[in-house]
């Protein structure tokens, strides 16, 4: 594995912001051509609400930091994005000619996840019987709020992994960074060649200085439907390995770890 291995810690004050799983096919112009009324009724009781969404491609890294963007490295939509939501707004469904997306606003664990997206492949699979899936990923965005937990005023080199901070740790600057923002990649063995994605870096949101953690864990090699779940635990562990190695004792601890 690309980060050390750790156990999982479910905290109190969790920084979680979003998490989307999205499941990429070859294009099923079915989907495009018709309403998807025989899929929604295999997710109308989770999934009450329906709409035809348009989505707006945000312009630079910015703009998909300060949104929250659902879209990043992962695929937009060509023709109808039909989105299904949950009673309370928090998790929806968008299917497309080429895609199925899970979102989740108010992520609790990743059994209620997962079990959401196991619904929700296993209705597209009925439904449209995709050949094959191109693209598998798994994606979480943490937002990191000092005052939140109580930490406000400490510095970031206290409470990020040395390897993440750079410019921030640099005691010799004038003036620190108003904003950065970094990218890496890294090659793991999941199913055959997977990848993770990690942005990071320090943004304003609020008027107040925050630390994104955001991590994209998937693979595009050709997959077969019932590969998807053991996929995705994989993914799922792996990027609680990469956040858990972000993190100091100090922000650690004021995360509250039950």
């Amino acid at each position: 594995m690309a980060f050390p291995e750790s156990d999982r810690i479910i905290f109190a004050n969790n920084p979680l912001q979003k998490v989307i799983c999205q499941l990429q096919f070859p294009e099923i112009l079915k989907i495009a051509s018709e309403l998807p009324s025989n899929f929604q009724d295999r997710i109308r009781s989770q999934y009450p609400y329906y709409g035809e969404e348009k989505v707006q491609i945000p312009e630079g890294i910015s703009r998909i930091v300060e949104q929250l963007s659902n879209i990043g490295s992962l695929k937009t939509p060509e023709g109808p994005n039909h989105k299904f939501a949950s009673e309370n707004k928090k998790k929806y469904v968008n299917l497309t000619q080429g895609f199925i997306a899970l979102t989740d606003n108010g992520y609790k664990s990743w059994e209620s996840f997962s079990e959401e997206m196991n619904l929700v492949a296993k209705a597209l699979d009925e439904e449209y019987k995709p050949n094959f899936y191109t693209r598998i990923g798994l994606r979480y965005i943490d937002i990191i709020e000092r005052e939140k937990i109580g930490l406000g005023g400490i510095e970031w080199s206290e409470l990020l992994n040395p390897a993440l901070i750079g410019l921030l740790g640099d005691t010799t600057l004038q003036t620190a960074p108003a904003r950065i923002i970094s990218e890496a990649e890294f090659d793991i063995r999941i199913e055959g060649l997977s990848k993770v994605r990690l942005r990071h870096g320090l943004i304003y949101k609020n008027h107040q200085e925050q630390y994104l953690i955001d991590t994209d864990c998937y693979t595009e090699e050709r997959s077969e439907f019932d590969a998807i779940p053991s996929i995705l635990k994989s993914f799922n562990r792996t990027a609680g390995d990469l956040f858990r190695w972000t993190l100091t004792p100090k922000l650690r601890d004021a995360l509250g770890p039950e």
